[in-house]
């Protein structure tokens, strides 16, 4: 009797297929991270620099960073009360419009303090709004095989914002032009290229009308929503297998469809939302006014940096960030973190250790000294981007119930901006003691390292109601 002949399995996708599968997920991406480059560019100007630009008013740079994180909290408020209902194209293009308004005014008035303030004030309101515009619906467009890439965007879109500027700001100085032989001054740069940022922002929101399959289901659209879906997955899907993923959003809807507001965050939300503003909030510390002070007085003799070492800083950022963002969907969320956080805590705690010895002994600081802290510092910074930054991003588009997604993640940004405002003001206020500073961050690695390990889920390659039900056991 002959042998019946065997189905053929599937071969299983190569990375760069899923990518060009993909790549409609990805160009929704753009106006997006175009908005969140040009809130790196700003990060640059206010956490990790103060503007090249000299002003006649004494006035602290400190305001700037009020000034931006004040806007980035007023745009998650207004985003979170609207964001999951309009279309998509509402958010970018007002934070577009915002960026073009603010790069202007900055061009135009190049020497006022003012400018610079507003500037600062409507580039923080954009970033707000997009954050929880990017949170909220960014994955409900994308594919579970490939969410986690595409939602680290924003995280890779502000380091490469961050590097880009302090990069231009070094060579600026590096190779800076006679006085009489000036045509334009930096910071009028740096105005025109914010502009032009939200000007690509607004094109690119225009040209991707593409809307999240899940407003168009609840509009009751379902013919439209049916080709979204097909037209976001894949063409090569049949009936059946887009059937299928239809369901998955509805049943992603009815999650938490007819029960209360109250009742909905307490049992659902609740738990997840106080996670990830710990989780966030570790990684604001790593991109706070205090890490990067600490860094500069450590890198300043320690590399015999002429001016500033702190575009090191953000070109490490920017290549872990990236690193986690091409293995993020490959070696999952939780995995990557906990990962990650060993050798954190270990670099940490061997910095702590340094300076404690350099301060009981006292011993005279040599410049091997510090370039050691430095280099480890640079380390530390790395290691948190590939897996604890880019995780937690990633968790928190997964986390919340549709209904009360917008305003729980609106919560967790404000929390983060809030705690950004904080260290500021510690910052320039108090001097920062370098060896408490290292022996927290340490410990923190350390509790924050077990706390993903035995209260976060794993929610690779699931879809967002597989994700809930896996933070709902969690």
């Amino acid at each position: 009797m002959p042998i019946l002949p065997t189905i053929k399995e599937e071969e299983s996708q190569t990375w760069l297929q899923q990518l060009w599968h993909c790549r409609i997920q990805l160009q929704l991406t753009i106006p997006a991270s175009l908005i969140m480059f040009a809130g790196g560019l700003k990060l640059a100007w206010t956490v990790y620099e103060a503007p090249p630009n000299r002003f006649d008013y004494d006035y602290d740079s400190c305001l700037l960073i009020v000034a931006f994180f004040f806007g980035a909290i007023v745009g998650c408020i207004a985003a979170s009360m609207f964001v999951g209902r309009v279309s998509k194209n509402i958010a970018h293009i007002t934070s577009g419009s915002l960026l073009v308004v603010g790069g202007l005014l900055f061009l135009t008035f190049p020497n006022s303090f003012f400018a610079l303030a507003f500037t600062c004030l409507f580039e923080g309101i954009a970033m707000g709004l997009t954050q929880v515009q990017n949170f909220v619906v960014g994955p409900e467009m994308c594919s579970k095989e490939m969410r986690g890439f595409v939602m680290s965007t924003e995280r890779c879109s502000l380091w490469f914002g961050i590097l880009m500027q302090l990069t231009f700001t070094y060579m600026w100085y590096a190779l800076e032009p006679p006085t009489g032989h000036r045509t334009m001054q930096p910071d009028q740069i740096h105005g025109i290229v914010v502009a032009c940022l939200g000007l690509a922002a607004i094109v690119a929101a225009f040209k991707q009308r593409v809307e999240s399959p899940l407003l168009l289901i609840q509009q009751q659209r379902d013919h439209a929503a049916g080709n979204v879906l097909k037209q976001l997955i894949g063409t090569q899907l049949t009936t059946t297998e887009v059937m299928r993923v239809r369901e998955d959003c509805v049943q992603l809807m009815a999650f938490d469809a007819g029960q209360s507001g109250w009742y909905i965050f307490r049992k659902h939300n609740a738990g997840p939302l106080l996670k990830l503003f710990i989780l966030r909030g570790f990684v604001t510390l790593t991109m706070s006014q205090p890490f990067n002070r600490v860094y500069l007085s450590a890198s300043w003799l320690g590399f015999n940096c002429d001016t500033n070492c702190l575009y090191t800083m953000a070109a490490t950022g920017a290549c872990g960030s990236l690193l986690g963002c091409l293995l993020i969907d490959r070696y999952g969320r939780r995995r990557m973190c906990v990962a990650t956080m060993l050798p954190a805590t270990i670099f940490m705690l061997i910095t702590g250790g340094i300076m404690e010895y350099l301060a009981n002994t006292n011993t005279a600081i040599v410049q091997l000294d510090l370039e050691i802290i430095a280099l480890l510092m640079l380390l530390f910074q790395f290691i948190i981007c590939v897996g604890v930054s880019i995780a937690a991003s990633v968790y928190l588009s997964e986390a919340f119930t549709v209904t009360q997604k917008p305003k729980c993640v609106a919560a967790v940004l404000i929390g983060e901006h809030t705690l950004q405002l904080v260290l500021a003001l510690v910052s320039s206020s108090t001097t920062i003691n370098g060896m408490v500073f290292f022996f927290i961050m340490g410990f923190l690695c350390m509790l924050l390292g077990l706390c993903v390990f035995f209260f976060m889920p794993e929610t690779k390659y699931l879809t967002l109601y597989e994700c809930l039900q896996k933070f709902k056991r969690v």
